[in-house]
């Protein structure tokens, strides 16, 4: 039998078929290893020109910790005023590839105006619909740059009352809440509340600083095996019980234009829990790792704020430093070695005015009834003196002064829900481990006095001349320009980059006092015990003898002691 081949072209044909099949495979096959799954999330708190928020930046960081343990990589931004909030958004939006799986969360203030839904950046200002329309984050923009994904999930916690005072009659959009808009194809919206109702800022019983709906969320989608629908429907329900039960409001809404099925940990792949903490649904969330944009932990030396009104911080390295001198007071005996095991956060100057003022307006505190000022040659305590008037002139910029160790501590609260950081005093060892900034002097500039004037505000020439009645202290030889409380940041800084650590105003610190330093901690952690009717403070003021501004010197005042001499420096630890 004769065999009869086809024409060269034909094999031609057929392999160069096969090669373009085989090639679209590998392509896709190495496409779909290169899906990946993101998410951005923005939590706002810091509103400058409308009421500012407590939990918002919480639930960003919650819900950023549930996702890096579903595979997600994560950002957590929080208050970021207009131009920051695009640049993240269109930064997201470049990073995104046909087919991948992201998130977007939102917490903060919205308004609706018309049909179009704005979130609002921490610098929005109230003048028109127009305006407030220009200068909001349209969230049908957002839902445009997440076109190109797969699956796109976008959650906003956004449904509170609307936070612009009325005009005339009427206010800046719709009086409450937020509606979804229409989805685009892959695409779940998410609001945190219906029409026409408002978001529970807070988790009923108090078990969280986050918000109901965010808290839900985030334990119902740590169960494995649940199709996105399903957790959504969840939460829906969870969310509305618990509101009832608080004779509140509050039923998420949700629409959806969805192909196919998501899991954020599919059937028998459980989240790694990082402590033995109850199980999801059982009213405590598993401890999760802290999301990709909060490590590694920042070098030595950096400076940052948690909030654009902030103190701003410095990491001081881990180290050690002797503690005490032998030249002082018996209370700084005997001298013992201290090591700092981790850095740790400080404030850059002490609190100012401005910043303390923005506290009191925002949490309505009202720890401002009398300060004891000096007059004459004694320290009289005035009932028409407080921060705010201590009786001589100050600006935002000076330190606060005329506050109390009890009055410290409503500030670092207020400020630790404001940002989400466990903001708290320096420890005694803290405080001289800053102070003198790896060296061993007796001050951080060296040991003479004659050169106060260029690194602290103590009492000096000009204090001597104008402050009535203070010809009992010994005088530094020199005119530091400056009477009374000096701007933070008017002298030079240590080698650490901090201000003021010595002179300008006594700050407090976490440790109660001790006749001296018989079996003080060896970590720089606060001393035990003691005598907390008496709170120690470091640093010497603005009225304190020039031989008295030592990196060793120590003092105290009783916890409800507001005196003009006395102010406060936040530390928090890192991450």
């Amino acid at each position: 039998m004769k065999l009869h081949h086809p024409p060269a072209g034909v094999f031609t044909g057929v392999l160069r078929l096969l090669l373009l099949c085989c090639l679209y495979f590998f392509l896709s096959a190495a496409q779909s290893q290169n899906l990946k799954r993101l998410a951005l999330l923005v939590g706002n708190d810091a509103y400058r020109k409308v009421p500012a928020l407590s939990n918002a930046g919480n639930d960003a960081r919650l819900l950023g910790g549930v996702l890096k343990q579903a595979g997600f990589d994560v950002t957590v931004l929080t208050d970021l005023d207009r131009d920051h909030f695009w640049t993240a958004i269109d930064t997201f939006k470049g990073r995104i590839n046909k087919g991948d799986e992201v998130v977007f969360f939102f917490a903060g203030h919205g308004v609706q105006i018309g049909a179009n839904q704005l979130l609002l950046p921490v610098d929005i200002i109230a003048k028109n619909d127009r305006q407030v329309e220009r200068d909001g984050v349209s969230l049908v923009d957002v839902q445009d740059a997440l076109r190109d994904a797969r699956f796109a999930m976008l959650v906003i916690d956004a449904c509170r009352d609307n936070p612009f005072p009325k005009q005339g009659t009427r206010a800046i959009g719709n009086t409450r809440g937020l509606s979804p808009p229409e989805p685009a194809t892959g695409q779940v919206i998410v609001m945190s509340a219906g029409r026409n109702q408002t978001a529970l800022d807070s988790v009923p019983g108090g078990t969280s600083n986050n918000g109901l709906f965010s808290w839900e969320l985030a334990q119902v989608m740590l169960e494995p095996g649940l199709e996105v629908r399903n957790v959504l429907e969840r939460v829906k329900e969870r969310v509305d019980d618990k509101a009832r039960r608080q004779s509140h409001e509050q039923r998420p809404s949700l629409v959806n234009d969805l192909r196919g099925n998501f899991y954020f940990f599919a059937a028998g792949a459980a989240p790694v829990v990082a402590s033995a903490a109850e199980a999801p649904g059982k009213g405590k969330l598993p401890a999760v790792k802290p999301p990709v944009s909060e490590v590694p932990l920042p070098k030595a030396g950096t400076m940052f704020k948690d909030c654009p009104d902030c103190p701003g911080m410095v990491v001081l390295p881990a180290g050690a430093t002797s503690v005490g001198s032998n030249d002082g007071e018996a209370n700084e005996k005997p001298v013992h070695t201290v090591k700092i095991g981790a850095p740790f956060a400080l404030g850059a100057q002490a609190v100012t005015r401005g910043q303390y003022a923005q506290f009191v307006q925002e949490s309505g505190f009202k720890g401002d009834a009398s300060c004891v000022v000096w007059e004459g040659n004694a320290w009289i305590k005035k009932e028409e003196r407080s921060w705010r008037n201590p009786g001589f002139v100050q600006d935002d910029r000076h330190p606060a002064v005329c506050v109390s160790w009890d009055d410290a501590q409503a500030y670092l609260k207020w400020i630790s829900a404001k940002t989400g950081k466990a903001y708290r005093l320096p420890s005694e060892a803290e405080a001289e481990y800053a102070t003198r900034a790896g060296g061993t002097g007796t001050r951080y500039w060296g040991e003479s006095v004659v050169l106060q004037c260029g690194f602290a505000n103590g009492f000096d020439a000009s204090a001597k001349a104008q402050v009535a009645g203070a010809a009992l202290w010994e005088a530094d030889n020199c005119n530091d320009r400056y009477a009374y409380t000096a701007p933070g940041g008017s002298f030079k800084p240590n080698a650490f980059g901090l201000y003021d650590t010595l002179g300008n105003v006594w700050q407090w610190t976490a440790d109660c006092w001790s006749d001296n330093y018989a079996g003080a901690p060896a970590d720089g952690s606060a001393a035990p015990g003691h005598n907390c009717a008496k709170r120690v403070v470091r640093g010497g003021s603005w009225y304190y003898y020039p031989r008295g501004l030592r990196a060793a010197s120590r003092y105290w005042f009783t916890p409800d002691n507001r005196i003009s001499i006395s102010g406060l420096r936040v530390a928090r630890s890192l991450p």
